[in-house]
């Protein structure tokens, strides 16, 4: 097969004429992170960086902000200025479509003393809330006891929200985390109030939680933890609260499957996104018999170890991701990819700003080449907001317009070229 590209020719007069890509590129203040989207990409909620006092430790991320991503207006939420000025102190993990958040908070209702180094200090508990209005709204221990948890950063913690803000997913932890039961808070309407249910633990693990939920609360995804001969995670998913699926590819085609992790499922309730064996981003099609589509797993060149953690999936089964590579005596670096269902291609997240944000500025390129240690958190319900963190710098947003996906040119092994006159070159591609 051969084709012949014009191409000085042809970039300068598909450059002349090319139509303004619609997107736009939003960067966040210093020292602060995003955390999450709502489904329609109109909200942004994030937090600071900083550590502040909390007890003989340091805790930071309870000074939190709301982000309009059409307006590009930021209004903080939370304040926090350390363990003797806590009232309004808060950590946002989600929000949706009506504005509502849930995370959690320093409860006045639930305070543990601890003694430590001949220091005594009574503090409250981590408490997941629910912020509507401006109004908070503490969500509880799930009917435990104070005296049941053991430290300052023990407690409930909401993780996501769904989008008709009836459901609260997260988990309960005991000991630093040694403990955790996986759970939800539940709107009643008829009182008004949210009502605690523990989830089911799935089968031989020691502790599970829950990372995310669907937009009709209907299914919840997260992760079991193990010890013994099967030390690692397993990716779960509760179809119902009283029922954990746990998660294996089976073929088994990257091997060990000791490191999944489900982080995130689409608002429709349709894909998940995970990892089996925590370097290989997989698609989980809650709608089909085989539901596992192993993605591309992305090695590096000197052999750096690779951990991939996939970060959002959209309503179309779009999803995006980061693999992180940590080469032996050097800084470690990421890699940001975009899958596409449609084509089932994996690819670095620079091509889609090739394809789709091509007339932006931004301070990234996203090439895997520049090392970048740039970070994605989540994506909208139509895979058009992308929400990440540069980790050394601000929060950033990426928001494009397409409405019809552009044709992915096909992976091809080896080309030859050939100048064949003025601005011209023929590239031939083997059958």
């Amino acid at each position: 097969m051969k084709k012949t590209i014009l191409l000085l020719c042809a970039f300068m007069a598909a450059t002349g004429a090319m139509a303004q890509s619609g997107a736009k590129f939003l960067q966040g203040e210093t020292v602060t992170q995003n955390r999450n989207v709502s489904p329609n990409g109109k909200y942004v909620v994030g937090g600071g960086t900083l550590d502040k006092t909390w007890g003989l430790d340091n805790i930071r991320g309870f000074d939190s902000y709301i982000w309009d991503t059409e307006t590009d207006v930021i209004e903080t939420v939370t304040t926090f200025g350390g363990q003797d000025d806590y009232a309004n102190a808060g950590y946002l993990t989600d929000v949706n479509d009506d504005k509502v958040i849930c995370g959690y908070f320093k409860d006045d209702n639930y305070k543990l003393t601890m003694t430590e180094l001949g220091y005594t200090n009574t503090l409250p508990l981590n408490v997941a809330a629910v912020w509507k209005d401006g109004q908070r709204t503490s969500l509880g221990l799930g009917g435990r006891d104070v005296s049941d948890f053991e430290y300052f950063f023990d407690g409930s913690f909401a993780t996501a929200i769904s989008n008709d803000s009836k459901t609260v997913v997260g988990y309960i932890g005991i000991g630093n985390l040694a403990q955790m039961y996986p759970c939800a808070w539940v709107l009643d309407e008829t009182t008004g109030e949210y009502e605690y249910k523990e989830y089911a633990m799935p089968e031989g693990a020691i502790r599970a939680r829950i990372a995310d939920v669907s937009g009709d609360g209907s299914i919840a995804v997260g992760w079991g933890e193990y010890t013994g001969d099967n030390v690692g995670t397993k990716a779960c998913i509760w179809f119902k609260p009283d029922s954990c699926v746990i998660v294996e590819d089976p073929d088994h085609v990257y091997g060990d499957q000791l490191k999944g992790r489900a982080t995130c499922i689409s608002p429709n309730g349709q894909f998940v996104g995970m990892t089996l064996n925590g370097s290989t981003p997989v698609l989980y099609y809650t709608l089909s018999q085989n539901p596992v589509t192993n993605c591309a797993e992305h090695q590096d060149d000197n052999g750096a170890d690779i951990t991939v953690t996939v970060q959002g999936v959209a309503d179309n089964g779009e999803m995006i991701g980061v693999y992180e590579y940590r080469p032996y005596g050097f800084a470690s670096y990421n890699r940001p990819f975009w899958y596409t269902r449609d084509y089932n291609t994996t690819t670095d997240f620079d091509y889609y700003v090739y394809l789709y944000a091509y007339d932006v500025e931004m301070p990234y390129t996203f090439m895997f080449e520049s090392q970048e240690y740039v970070d994605f958190v989540a994506l909208s319900a139509d895979a058009r907001t992308f929400v990440g963190n540069d980790v050394y710098g601000a929060p950033w947003i990426l928001k494009t317009d397409y409405t019809k996906m552009k044709d992915i040119l096909p992976t091809v092994e080896s080309v030859n070229t050939q100048i064949t006159g003025p601005g011209e070159v023929t590239v031939s591609v083997p059958k």
